[in-house]
């Protein structure tokens, strides 16, 4: 697979590690299904909470630790 074969294009290779379609077609641009808007919702939370950590990172690291940590970023203990 190379640059230019479009397998090697995000959203398909995405597609190809869950073994599912996330988008279809509308002309030339790629439209989310239903899997698709989903999996959007979930990569916007864990990008909200990616640049969440980021700036609470930043703030210790500039001796401005300002709060305790939210109950979403408090690491998880594994069920047992």
């Amino acid at each position: 697979m190379g640059p230019a074969d479009p397998r090697s294009i995000g959203p398909y290779r995405l597609e190809g590690r869950l073994g599912m379609r996330l988008f279809g077609r509308a002309g030339r641009r790629l439209v989310p299904n239903p899997a698709g808007r989903r999996m959007l919702v979930a990569a916007r939370h864990v990008l909200g909470e990616l640049e969440s950590a980021t700036r609470d990172l930043r703030d210790i690291r500039d001796g401005r630790d300002r709060a305790p940590l939210r109950p979403s970023t408090r690491p998880r203990t594994p069920p047992r």
